[in-house]
């Protein structure tokens, strides 16, 4: 881990404590510069943040072992980014927040950021990403369009792509992709996008990606997800290094954003039909008005999910999908 410019004691305490190894109450402060006064405000940011400690016969320690973002590495691992345009934070509200206010501000984009803890991380339809420390990984980076916010349908379709693109190239094949921002396997979420727009200067469009992936989510903070999902470990038996999957991810992402200004949707439909779990399905879109049931027959070239029902082939810009149940079917 690498914070130079974070004072939070709880900051250092985590890094001290992250081998797994439990240690004297004394000791620890000591390894972290501080005094027992601030050993206990640390572990009272710590509780605030809904990070477990354990504490036995004096001595305090992780749940497990975890393995912390290394603000080094990944900026190392991504040259096209300015160093101080990578932001590696121990806890925020939302990095999605963090760089949009950073754009309102003038900041030019692209930039990164990722944390160890969001507190009041953003999915769509107004959920709220559950993000536990060291058991998943959030990360948002932020770019500017020339067009306008409303001419970019499909964005998070080609950022979908590029990350399923990026996992398969690591190893981490079968990933497929639910419209119109989810990493699915087998109908469970690993990994959700959030693209938020909007307007600045003289009608360009400033985006950021926000992106969340469950790696080994335990029992107690994946009672809070709402909807069906799953994690690294449980579909690969493996976990990729948090820097490592952040700055693959960004990369992606940066590749998806060049690509998406210089040519469109265009590149990326074939990528998506390739992956998409909804085709030839039953499903209901949910989109503020009556529901749309049908069938499931695909995108258009501009990103709409395209639904067979009794009236014909209807087109979704936006919506909530559910997957339906057959007929006859099991439930």
């Amino acid at each position: 881990m690498n914070y130079p410019t974070d004072p939070d004691p709880a900051a250092l305490v985590v890094r001290t404590l992250a081998d797994g190894r439990a240690r004297p109450r004394d000791a620890l402060a000591r390894e972290c510069g501080i005094d027992a006064s601030g050993l206990a405000e640390a572990l009272r940011r710590l509780d605030g943040l809904g990070v477990e400690t354990i504490a036995e016969r004096g001595m305090l320690c992780l749940p497990r072992p975890v393995d912390l973002l290394d603000a080094g590495r990944i900026r190392r691992a991504l040259p096209r980014l300015d160093p101080a345009a990578v932001h590696v934070r121990f806890a925020v509200d939302s990095t999605n927040s963090l760089l949009a206010g950073r754009l309102r501000a003038g900041v030019p984009a692209p930039e990164l950021c990722t944390a160890e803890i969001q507190t009041a991380g953003r999915g769509r339809q107004g959920r709220r990403w559950v993000s536990e420390l060291g058991q998943s990984l959030v990360l948002s980076v932020s770019w500017c369009f020339a067009a306008r916010p409303e001419a970019l349908g499909g964005l998070s379709l080609a950022a979908g792509v590029a990350l399923v693109e990026a996992l398969a190239a690591d190893g981490f094949d079968g990933v497929m992709l639910k419209w119109p921002n989810d990493l699915i396997v087998e109908d469970r979420k690993l990994a959700g996008i959030l693209v938020e727009a909007s307007r600045v200067g003289s009608g360009a469009a400033a985006c950021v990606f926000g992106v969340g992936f469950n790696l080994d989510l335990a029992p107690a903070g994946s009672g809070r997800i709402d909807q069906p999902w799953t994690d690294f470990a449980t579909e690969f038996g493996r976990v990729p290094a948090r820097s490592t999957l952040a700055s693959l991810s960004a990369n992606a992402l940066l590749d998806a954003c060049e690509q998406y200004r210089d040519h469109g949707l265009g590149p990326v439909v074939a990528g998506w039909r390739e992956r998409d779990a909804l085709r030839g399905r039953p499903v209901r879109v949910s989109s503020g008005g009556a529901p749309a049931d049908g069938t499931a027959c695909g995108i258009d070239a501009d990103g709409a999910l395209l639904v067979e029902h009794s009236a014909g082939v209807i087109r979704c810009e936006s919506g909530e999908v559910t997957v339906r149940a057959r007929r006859g079917a099991r439930r």
